[in-house]
């Protein structure tokens, strides 16, 4: 509930074509804040077709998904609170080779 709110009130600081925009800045920027400050760790990431990479970050007090470029400005794409749902869910289909 408390990090909805500082969201909150960030996005009321920010002019409104601003707010509109995903939160970016260094992936060991945000990545060092998700672990410390809300004790999320990666569980699971994968690497798009333009060599961006997306990661679900899951903790007690939710998750986050996060888009990152080849050059490593990392995105907050989506965040879940406490209490939403978060299931993990089996692979389906063939696996690439190495996997």
């Amino acid at each position: 509930m408390a990090r909805a709110l500082v969201i909150a009130i960030a996005l009321l600081l920010v002019p409104a074509n601003a707010a509109a925009q995903a939160v970016c800045a260094s992936y060991a920027e945000i990545s060092e804040r998700l672990s410390r400050v809300y004790d999320e760790r990666v569980a699971g990431r994968g690497i798009d077709q333009q060599n961006r990479m997306y990661e679900i970050w899951s903790g007690p007090q939710g998750w986050t998904i996060l888009m990152t470029t080849a050059q490593m400005e990392a995105c907050v794409m989506a965040i879940g609170q406490k209490g939403t749902t978060w299931e993990v869910m089996p692979v389906v289909g063939k696996r690439a080779k190495g996997d």
